[in-house]
């Protein structure tokens, strides 16, 4: 036992020591005892040995403290606001705390292991929810980093896998896109607004469609179809077109203007007009009705044994002698001894104009060259008998024959002439065999160069009954 003055000082923390020590220099450990031993070891005696293996003594010095019972990090739930408390363990990345509390989501701490991230708040837009970092296809969008999450890997849904909202344009065929060719060309199969193009849609689809108005208006100037109105189309243009049949065809009830027919529109409607001036007036060959009617007077080019009168009989024509025609003459017959005093271009005018020629022996070609183009005839034929050479007949279905009774001539009776069958574009109607042809016409215009290539002229006592009745029809008809 130690005693008060016996020069040895004891100090107990913890667990009391054995021996009595003089403290120099505190360290502190955390433990069950602490011990401060600094110099010579005493004994119990009170003497002091210097032997090495008698000695206790240490150089330095250690201190060993418990952590106050009741706080937190002592191991032991101990205190009312303490939820936990796992000593040494604790942390605030632990399941305990350095506060000895329970870590939770959204407490601001990370929980490793556990927690991705914790942003102590519930905004699930940001980088952070539920302590789950944010990512594409978390079905959360993550706001000014996504356009859209819909948590699925459905990449044509309207919400891409990479978060990005479907866009017209982008390539991908998504939501209700019809088509998405990633271009910006309006005018292509897809257009701008991702829907297959197709007339009505007010794209014109280059190479497709003429027009595209947007309507299913077909009487408009883009029809239906998607093709600009013309005449010709069978639609009615409305206000443009008066008619649309479809065809070609000048003489029927709609022109190929697609006009409705009309007296007075310079076209004889078959069936219906006689004739067509282009004009409502009277007392030009051609009436306001568009009737025919005669021009009151017979022109003669060139000289003539027989009077050419005795061809228009009934005919209330007043004769008139030259060779330049005009409105007034309703026909000119032209002689072999006149063809060279006709001008082409006064010919050409009368009869486009509607005026009537009938040529004579061997001067067809001379005035067909005129009117058309060059051609030459062909040789002499026939009998020289002034009579029409109608021993074969041609285009048996002609309005000429219609209208005139067929009389065959025998080949010693006819008159003579030259062959017009090598003229361009004529109408063949009689002739002296089935390869010369004698009597044609061709039209120009609104007139008729009639082609009668013999010697009608003469005026030789021969039967002319027949020939004066088919020169009469001639005279009044084109």
């Amino acid at each position: 036992m130690t005693a008060c003055g016996d020069d040895s000082v004891t100090t107990s923390v913890g667990t009391a020591t054995e021996t009595s020590t003089t403290t120099v220099g505190l360290t502190t450990t955390t433990g069950e005892t602490t011990s401060t031993t600094t110099g010579t070891d005493t004994d119990p005696s009170g003497s002091n040995s210097d032997s090495d293996s008698d000695s206790d003594s240490e150089t330095g010095s250690t201190t060993m403290v418990d952590p106050p019972m009741g706080e937190c990090g002592d191991g032991e739930v101990n205190q009312d606001d303490e939820e936990c408390d796992d000593g040494a363990d604790n942390g605030d990345d632990a399941a305990c705390t350095s506060t000895c509390k329970a870590a939770t989501c959204g407490d601001g701490l990370v929980q490793a292991g556990v927690e991705e991230c914790d942003d102590a708040n519930d905004d699930d837009s940001d980088a952070c929810l539920s302590c789950v970092a944010a990512v594409c296809g978390d079905g959360y969008v993550y706001e000014g980093v996504e356009g859209c999450d819909d948590g699925n890997d459905d990449d044509a849904d309207g919400c891409s896998n990479a978060c990005i909202p479907a866009t017209c344009g982008d390539g991908e065929l998504q939501g209700a896109e019809e088509c998405d060719d990633a271009n910006d060309v309006d005018t292509d199969e897809c257009t701008n607004m991702c829907m297959n193009a197709k007339c009505g849609d007010l794209v014109v689809q280059e190479g497709v469609e003429e027009c595209d108005d947007g309507n299913d208006v077909d009487t408009d100037e883009c029809t239906a179809a998607c093709v600009a109105a013309v005449c010709g189309d069978m639609i009615v243009y409305e206000g443009v077109e008066d008619c649309d049949d479809g065809n070609d065809v000048d003489t029927d009830e709609c022109t190929n203007a697609c006009a409705a027919a009309a007296c007075g529109d310079g076209i004889v409607q078959e069936g219906v007009e006689e004739c067509d001036d282009g004009n409502n007036e009277d007392n030009d060959g051609c009436s306001a009705e568009c009737t025919q009617e005669l021009r009151p007077n017979l022109l003669r080019c060139g000289s003539s044994s027989r009077d050419v009168m005795t061809m228009a009989v009934g005919l209330n024509l007043t004769l008139q002698v030259g060779c330049s025609p005009n409105n007034t003459h309703q026909a000119m017959l032209v002689t072999r001894s006149g063809h060279n005093s006709v001008d082409a271009n006064t010919l050409k005018t009368y009869l486009q104009d509607g005026g009537i020629v009938l040529t004579e022996y061997s001067n067809s070609d001379d005035i067909f060259t005129k009117a058309f183009s060059a051609v030459a005839e062909g040789p002499s034929q026939g009998s020289c008998r002034d009579v029409a050479p109608t021993v074969f007949q041609y285009s048996v279905d002609d309005p000429f024959w219609s209208d005139n009774t067929w009389t065959a001539i025998a080949p010693g009776d006819t008159g003579c002439g030259r062959g017009i069958q090598n003229f361009p574009g004529i109408t063949p109607l009689a002739g002296w065999t089935n390869v010369n042809v004698s009597i044609g016409y061709r039209d120009l215009g609104s007139g008729r160069l009639w082609l009668t290539d013999y010697d009608w002229q003469d005026n030789e006592n021969y039967p002319f009954a027949y020939t004066a009745s088919l020169m009469n029809y001639m005279i009044t008809h084109k």
